[in-house]
């Protein structure tokens, strides 16, 4: 009877340690399920929050390339499976000037992740004034014209020159309507205004000595002051010589920029400023863009039968201009400067940038 005692004990105490090591086989095993299911997920939401991550930056890219884009939507395949994202574009609810960017990307299994940022959308130059209207604008207290200078008018602003100070000019000076501007003999045929050996003439057309000229010519310009113009800069040049495509180049540290190394076009036009250089071409050039210089004496000096078009800004230094030359305003090259017409495809004058703070996912 004892033996039988044991042995039903022997056997109830074996049934209850293979109860035991059944439950927590069993536990462990759930635990193993949920711990990898709950990898998985983590997996998949980062996997998810990448291609999230990854729609939002072929967004911004595609809308640089062409800003009328709104919505960008794809599928991408993974070894955790298909993934698709969507991106919708639209105008900020309170912010001039900014678009809320809204992506969101998600699995079949319902993982899913989204992502917001305001995105400020302006041009290089300051979207208020988007460049000069006038060719030559002046900010010295006197600048001087040595040499002869012609000024063809933009046909939709009456300025030719308009100056801070007042001028001195020792050589001659002609300004005309676009009209009466020979492009082949590059010379007014009819004068607005008139400074030469047969006539002293300054019609109205030059604007001098105006006690409501801009303060700070940079930030009319650019809407930024000197300190905060980086962000703006195209392309980081050592000198004039490696200025060969389109783009917003700031050189300074004295010395001179010799503008006939550089290249432009009517189409590829260049916004060129240089602080403490001058601005010189010992041949006849034809430069396309916007030439601003600043400093303590901005000069510029061009050889015979040389021409910018588009418009020319000198700061608050003693300005000189030397050399038989002419600076005609072009609104088309203004024009693609200010990316007036949101142009579609690549542009260094169109820019984009996350407001800071303004990034949220969840």
């Amino acid at each position: 009877m004892r033996q039988l005692n044991q042995g039903m004990l022997a056997l109830s105490m074996s049934l209850l340690l293979l109860l035991i090591l059944s439950s927590v086989s069993v536990f462990m095993s759930r635990a193993f399920v949920a711990e990898r299911r709950l990898m998985l997920n983590e997996l998949e939401y980062r996997v998810v929050q990448a291609i999230a991550e990854q729609g939002v930056a072929e967004a911004i890219a595609q809308r640089h390339l062409d800003p009328s884009v709104e919505t960008l939507s794809h599928q991408v395949s993974h070894a955790l499976g298909d993934i698709k994202y969507h991106v919708n574009i639209a105008p900020h609810n309170s912010l001039v000037g900014v678009l809320q960017l809204q992506a969101s990307a998600y699995m079949a299994s319902g993982t899913a992740s989204r992502i917001s940022l305001a995105l400020a959308e302006r041009t290089v130059l300051n979207p208020q004034h988007l460049g000069p209207k006038s060719p030559l604008l002046l900010g010295a207290a006197t600048s001087h014209i040595n040499g002869q200078l012609q000024l063809v008018l933009n046909p939709g602003h009456p300025i030719s020159i308009w100056s801070a100070g007042a001028l001195n000019i020792t050589g001659t000076l002609h300004s005309c309507a676009l009209t009466d501007y020979d492009k082949q003999t590059r010379r007014c045929q009819g004068f607005i205004s008139q400074f030469d050996t047969l006539q002293h003439h300054l019609a109205s057309d030059i604007k001098v000595q105006d006690t409501a000229f801009v303060p700070d010519l940079l930030h009319y310009l650019f809407g930024y002051r000197a300190a905060n113009l980086a962000p703006l800069v195209s392309y980081q040049a050592q000198d004039c010589s490696h200025i060969q495509r389109p783009g917003f180049y700031h050189l300074a540290g004295g010395g001179h920029c010799q503008l006939d190394e550089i290249t432009s076009s009517r189409e590829a036009p260049v916004i060129l400023l240089l602080n403490d250089m001058a601005a010189i071409a010992t041949v006849p050039i034809k430069f396309y863009g916007l030439i601003i210089l600043v400093g303590p004496a901005p000069t510029l000096t061009l050889a015979p039968g040389s021409e910018i078009i588009g418009a020319l800004v000198m700061g608050k230094g003693a300005s000189s201009l030397n050399g038989d030359f002419t600076l005609r305003y072009d609104a088309g090259v203004l024009c693609t400067l200010g990316d007036c017409q949101s142009q579609i495809g690549a542009t260094p004058y169109r820019l984009l940038s996350i407001l800071a703070g303004s990034w949220h996912d969840d």
